[in-house]
């Protein structure tokens, strides 16, 4: 393995480390100590990465927005009509969170962080808003997408708690399809069936 590869693996190694403690534990709650010995490098390893927490966290945020950005991709590539592809954006955003502690971590740290930080929520709002809206010839009035945004935000808040609790392996993501199932009937807006995108 050459050096240049070495480098990058510690990086990395460095990069997971850090999201899973500022996963765990928020922005003020973690230590680069932490972080260097959950990765099991060296301090000065970790130095010569990243010179501050910062630094570290605003590498964590970047590749959890990464992430986060390909799983909208992949739902707008592959749309389904109607609410349908509202309720397949947010089962793939939690499966993403589920599977992946960088988009978490990067969740956590932008509310630690705000202002400084974007929002992790502002990164798909804008995309379930253009679905909705595109979406509202076909729903009841009780439907609207004025009442159904503030829904699903509490909806993915509420997934994320879940999933910080330390429910994983898919179980948080089948609840969240089971509640749309029941949104779906109470609602009127006929079968809900779980989403065709799948995160990786």
């Amino acid at each position: 393995m050459g050096r240049q590869e070495r480098a990058e693996r510690t990086r990395q190694a460095l990069v997971v480390a850090a999201a899973v403690e500022f996963d765990r534990h928020g922005f003020s709650g973690t230590s680069l100590s932490q972080v260097s010995k959950a990765a099991e490098v060296t301090m000065g390893a970790l130095s010569f990465h990243f010179p501050s927490k910062n630094d570290l966290a605003a590498e964590v945020c970047a590749q959890g927005t990464a992430a986060t950005r390909a799983v909208l991709d992949r739902v707008a590539a592959a749309p389904r009509p109607g609410l349908l592809a509202a309720v397949d954006l947010t089962l793939a955003l939690v499966r993403l969170l589920e599977l992946d502690v960088r988009p978490r971590a990067c969740a956590r740290l932008s509310r630690d962080l705000a202002p400084e930080l974007p929002s992790w929520n502002s990164l798909w709002c804008k995309d379930m808003r253009e679905l909705l809206d595109r979406v509202r010839p076909e729903l009841p009035s009780a439907a609207a997408p004025e009442g159904l945004e503030p829904l699903v935000r509490y909806l993915m808040a509420g997934a994320e708690a879940s999933i910080r609790e330390g429910r994983l392996c898919g179980g948080v993501a089948d609840e969240l399809a089971s509640v749309w199932e029941l949104l779906g009937r109470g609602l009127d807006l006929g079968p809900l069936p779980g989403p065709v995108v799948r995160s990786s």
